[in-house]
């Protein structure tokens, strides 16, 4: 497994760990991001392609999920 891949996997193990944390689903994760539905299930499939603010707000939500 290269880096670029072991990234991508972390960063969906945090992504999926704070829906599952806050009970979300994407539409609701969607609403907090500001962003539409489609750019949540792009952003989880692919952040390498997405905006680095979104993927910075889930790094800092998964941070406050896994403090609580």
């Amino acid at each position: 497994m290269t880096g670029t891949e072991k990234a991508r996997l972390d960063f969906q193990d945090r992504f999926d760990a704070v829906k599952n944390r806050n009970g979300w689903t994407n539409k609701d994760l969607a609403k907090v991001l500001k962003v539409s539905t489609v750019t949540v299930s792009r952003l989880r499939s692919n952040p390498f392609g997405a905006s680095g603010r979104n993927v910075m707000t889930i790094h800092a939500l998964y941070e406050e999920a896994m403090s609580r």
